[in-house]
């Protein structure tokens, strides 16, 4: 089984599950009642507020905010400094961009970038 890997100057919270396989880098706070899914990864200086769950291989990259009672689905990445308001969710494989404040569902293989988060285009040839 995958260690578990918590830095001595992380804040877990009491209520909190961590999946095999989890990293909790430095300056990380992850608040009550989370549960992280395995392998999932809180960076330097992100937060992780109460009762959110995180699915298996999800990543908040370094200063990432994720509000309370949100979900993030297998494999979502937020990306640093990005936001997550409170009771959201971020489906599978979605990606948010750096800086990105993320105020409604985004759909599962969506990646969303700006304020408020929404959908990345690309220029039609």
């Amino acid at each position: 089984m995958p260690a578990t890997l918590v830095h001595p100057r992380a804040l877990i919270a009491p209520g909190t599950e961590l999946g095999p396989g989890c990293l909790v880098m430095g300056g990380a706070h992850v608040s009550s009642s989370v549960r992280l899914g395995a392998h999932s990864q809180v960076h330097y200086n992100a937060t992780v507020g109460h009762d959110s769950v995180l699915g298996e291989r999800v990543t908040v990259c370094p200063g990432g905010n994720v509000s309370g009672a949100v979900l993030l689905d297998d494999g979502a990445t937020v990306g640093g400094n990005a936001v997550v308001l409170q009771g959201r969710k971020v489906g599978a494989g979605a990606f948010v961009g750096a800086a990105a404040v993320v105020t409604r569902d985004v759909p599962p293989g969506e990646v969303v970038v700006g304020s408020p988060a929404g959908p990345l285009r690309t220029p039609s040839r």
